[in-house]
């Protein structure tokens, strides 16, 4: 019996949000409804785990045509490709992918909106990391030769090891060592609260989205999860080295961007996404690697030749390595962080080429998922490519002298970073990281998976994200050092 009433109560609660939520929505068409009476509660059920196939519907039904999906908190309009130039040069003030990721985040609940108050964390990602990414890359560098040697497993035989965890040890020290600079970064109470941190936040936003918008404060109060996120904010370092995030917040910040406790909550939000990201990535690209290894010898000669020709490689990595490169852009259209990228959510109301006036309070994003498999923009998309780019960019003469088709470089098919002026302002170093972990990996050792996982799923969908399969593991041996 209270099964029962427990139902009947999450039926009514879906009942509600949809009476309440349809009321501010502008009127586009639904994708995903599979007949004409269907209840709107039952599509925002089926979204939770249904999203890549309600993405799919629209973008088949309306390809060219804005439509809505019904998530359980909020109503999304999704956006055709065509409209990507239009958007990309309004600024946040205007269409915000901040309020439009801390409120996919829970961030009024979590504090991460107070990245809406400024953009102190952008401006420094811009002006101190990037223009001095000659200065940080090396660092990177020394700090993964360290993690190298306490956290990656020697593995002098075939080893089976819990690839995530030993990348979230290794990412956690590259960016703390980035983040708050040496010889705070070997603390490693301080690398563990970041992934305690990312944990329970996304952790916490999936159990949330799983009920309607008007249980959250409830479900909220009862997490375990929310209780230790106040945990999470309690280290504060009050010095930072140069070409480091905290020794340019400290630099930069005005007024009451001062504010010693909001700069300590940045440097802990800033781990978020780019610790829990970067793990991503990494991952797919060695099991990508143990699933298609015909691109494993054409890598590893190109890093090995690389290395031979400049000591100091890790420092130019982005420009030296267009096959590698050329793998982490075909991970990214393969295993993107979110079918529905990037987001945006209307601060003040613009109108569309098409003459439709968009209203504040609305979010919106692109349908990336769809797009990155769509056979009129990709030759054979359902084929993993690892030199699908690099080809591009031989056929058009570009290495070496243009970024166009690179990692780095969003476009109206390369969406994984953003696009236009609010692109991640991170992308540069992720990606120089990216390429020196799997430099690393390349030389160091020979990798496969375990023959039960081959066949098993690389990520499974929430909503609009696709959740790395958290059970697969990596069989590894140690090759000969050569560096």
């Amino acid at each position: 019996m209270a099964t029962i009433m427990l139902l009947c109560v999450f039926v009514l609660s879906f009942a509600y949000v949809h009476a309440v939520s349809l009321k501010k929505n502008i009127s586009y068409p639904y994708a995903g409804i599979r007949f004409r009476l269907e209840p709107k509660f039952l599509l925002r059920l089926r979204f939770v785990f249904g999203a890549g196939s309600i993405l799919q519907d629209g973008y088949s039904r309306f390809k060219y045509k804005p439509f809505k999906v019904a998530r359980n908190d909020i109503d999304l309009l999704v956006l055709p490709a065509k409209y990507i130039d239009e958007i990309r040069q309004y600024t946040r003030e205007q269409l915000s992918g901040i309020e439009a990721l801390a409120f996919n985040v829970l961030g009024r609940f979590n504090r991460i909106d107070i990245l809406n108050k400024s953009d102190l964390h952008v401006r420094v990602l811009r002006n101190y990391l990037t223009p001095n990414m000659g200065q940080v890359m090396p660092n990177a560098q020394d700090e993964l030769t360290y993690s190298w040697q306490v956290d990656v497993p020697k593995c002098e035989d075939w080893e089976e090891v819990d690839i995530q965890h030993v990348l979230r040890w290794v990412i956690g020290r590259i960016y703390a060592r980035t983040f708050i600079g040496y010889p705070a970064c070997r603390n490693d109470d301080w690398i563990q609260t970041s992934l305690d941190y990312t944990r329970d936040v996304f952790g916490l936003t999936f159990l949330t989205h799983c009920f309607p918008k008007f249980l959250h404060p409830l479900v909220l109060l009862l997490a375990p999860a929310s209780w230790r996120l106040g945990r999470h904010e309690k280290h504060a370092y009050k010095d930072g080295e140069p070409y480091t995030l905290l020794g340019g917040m400290l630099k930069d910040a005005k007024g009451l961007e001062r504010d010693m406790e909001e700069i300590v909550l940045r440097q802990v939000i800033s781990s978020l996404a780019s610790i829990h990201t970067s793990v991503m990535t990494v991952t797919y690209c060695l099991l990508e690697l143990c699933r298609h290894p015909e691109h494993i010898e054409p890598l590893r000669e190109e890093a090995k030749e690389c290395m031979e020709k400049e000591q100091d490689w890790a420092r130019h990595s982005t420009e030296r390595l267009p096959k590698v490169d050329s793998f982490i852009c075909e991970v990214h259209r393969m295993h993107p962080p979110s079918m529905l990228i990037p987001q945006r959510r209307v601060r003040e109301p613009f109108t569309l080429s098409n003459g439709e006036n968009v209203p504040i309070g609305t979010q919106f994003g692109f349908p990336l998922g769809p797009i990155s498999h769509d056979p009129q923009i990709f030759s054979d998309p359902e084929k993993f490519d690892g030199f699908r780019y690099y080809r591009k960019r031989v056929a058009e003469d570009l290495i070496g002298k243009s970024s166009k088709y690179m990692a780095t470089t969003p476009s109206d098919e390369h969406l994984a970073f953003g696009h236009g002026v609010q692109a991640c302002p991170g992308r540069f170093f992720a990606v120089n990281e990216i390429k020196l972990i799997l430099v690393f990996f390349l030389m160091d050792y020979e990798f496969k998976q375990p023959e039960r996982q081959m066949a098993s799923p690389l990520h499974f969908p929430f909503e609009e994200y696709l959740v790395l399969n958290p059970t697969l593991k990596l069989m590894r041996r140690r090759k000969k050092h050569i560096y």
